[in-house]
């Protein structure tokens, strides 16, 4: 689960007019991702994704906001981060450091599989997702992965890594 921290619209509301984007019509959690809380926002002007980072803190982020909204000015298909009239992009929202950016159009990549980590005394199945908590399993040398597709197992590489977001 995606959503750490309840946000409500009108929290949401008071950033997005900070932003200059627009009336709220809909805020919607996202259930994917392991780590921050993400909502998406639909306004009268567009789309928009609301991040609260629930680890970093506000002196991590401007290196990484920054960089998305460098490479988005140059036309790489980015999240922009969106400015308030300050120019200041990094915002906070319910005490917590925020980020509001552009949404971008498609649709998520990440595969799910069920994936079983088999440690000599002790097997995690499954091995990804809120079973861990969202932590990644590193497999030791004398560990086993396998995941599979419904239909056939497949045996990962020992030393492999599996992340909640890709397994």
């Amino acid at each position: 689960m995606a959503v750490f921290t309840e946000v409500t619209a009108e929290a949401a509301q008071t950033l997005l007019s900070e932003l200059n984007l627009g009336q709220l019509r809909e805020l919607r959690g996202i259930q994917g991702g392991i780590e921050n809380t993400n909502y998406f926002a639909t306004t009268s002007e567009g789309e928009y994704v609301l991040t609260l980072f629930e680890r970093l803190t506000f002196e991590q982020l401007p290196f990484y906001l920054h960089l998305m909204k460098h490479l988005a000015l140059r036309g790489i298909p980015v999240p922009d981060p969106q400015a308030n009239a300050s120019g200041d992009i990094l915002h906070t929202v319910c005490g917590k450091p925020a980020a509001v950016v552009n949404r971008l159009r498609g649709r998520s990549d990440a595969l799910r599989l069920p994936c079983f980590w088999l440690r000599p005394g002790c097997t995690v199945l499954p091995a990804f997702g809120d079973f861990t908590g969202g932590a990644p399993v590193v497999a030791e040398r004398h560990d086993v992965l396998v995941l599979t597709d419904g239909t056939r197992l497949y045996r990962l590489p020992a030393g492999g890594r599996v992340d909640s977001t890709a397994a």
